[in-house]
């Protein structure tokens, strides 16, 4: 990952999540998501699929990493939209 070596699609990631907290707000989160998959599918032309499954990954990263700072709440958050991808 870290744009130096890795799968491509581990980037997108992000762009899929962000900001998790105010897209957790949304009454239409499930839409969102995939308006967001399937641009990056069609302009990266990337497999819908995996950037589902590295966003999935990095949610339960950033929620680990939320535990650690014991941000419960933050945490909740990631996993929330773990369960949701």
């Amino acid at each position: 990952p870290k744009g130096i070596i890795g799968d491509p699609v581990y980037e997108v990631g992000a762009f899929i999540r962000n900001p998790v907290m105010d897209l957790r707000k949304q009454t239409n989160m499930q839409a969102i998501l995939r308006r967001r998959i399937a641009a990056f599918a069609e302009y990266l032309d990337f497999e819908p699929q995996r950037m589902i499954q590295w966003s999935f990954v990095q949610a339960v990263l950033a929620a680990c990493w939320s535990m650690e700072e014991n941000s419960k709440s933050q945490a909740e958050h990631f996993m929330g939209f773990a369960k949701l991808l």
